[in-house]
């Protein structure tokens, strides 16, 4: 477990003056964080985050991650991450007064790796804003490797516009085929399309 704070001492050269905060407080003590992990075991691993913000007078944002990890290409994880509403209307205040806005970002987020046969692998993500009630992002790739090359092909549906019952999504297929040295070592590709997805994964171990 880790704790720090942020102390300005001299006024920030960047930020933007026509936010509130901004104007009231340039130096000084503003921001303290935490940080805890925990490796339960050589497969479980916990991490989570929070940070409270002294000119808000209020928690800021935080996260939580929990994740099993046979090894790596077998990897499961569950997550969560939250802003507060008084921090939106802080750093977006354009954004503070849409509905989905007003009461904070709060989504929950599944990712999967796990090869499936000989040479085959998938991968799959999953992101819900439970104050929206609506789906985030998703995302499912499948991935054929061998010596020579390997081709994957993903699926991703992204929000791109906030609206209460008629969100707008951006759909998107992917198909990729890389080129490989003579060589027996090759992997499956897991990491690679981990990495792919708008929200890219992170390890909690």
């Amino acid at each position: 477990m880790s704790a720090g704070q942020i102390y300005y001492f001299t006024q920030s050269r960047t930020g933007d003056d026509n936010i509130n905060w901004e104007k009231d407080k340039k130096t000084g003590s503003m921001l303290w964080a935490s940080d805890t992990y925990w490796r339960m075991t050589d497969r479980w691993g916990l991490r989570g985050g929070v940070q409270y913000d002294a000119r808000l007078g209020s928690v800021a944002n935080g996260n939580g991650v929990i994740e099993y990890r046979r090894d790596a290409d077998r990897v499961a994880q569950l997550s969560y991450r939250y802003a507060s509403p008084e921090y939106i209307q802080a750093t977006l205040p354009s954004y503070s007064t849409y509905e989905q806005y007003k009461e904070g970002i709060s989504q929950v987020g599944m990712v999967a790796s796990w090869p499936i046969v000989d040479r085959w692998s998938v991968v799959g993500a999953y992101y819900y804003d439970t104050n929206a009630r609506q789906s985030a992002d998703s995302m499912f790739a499948v991935q054929y490797s061998s010596c020579c090359y390997a081709i994957r092909v993903g699926v991703e549906r992204k929000i791109n516009g906030w609206e209460n019952n008629q969100s707008k999504y951006d759909n998107v297929i992917g198909f990729n085929i890389e080129l490989r040295g003579l060589s027996s070592n090759y992997g499956l590709g897991i990491p690679q399309m981990l990495r792919s997805n708008i929200l890219p994964y992170q390890s909690s171990m």
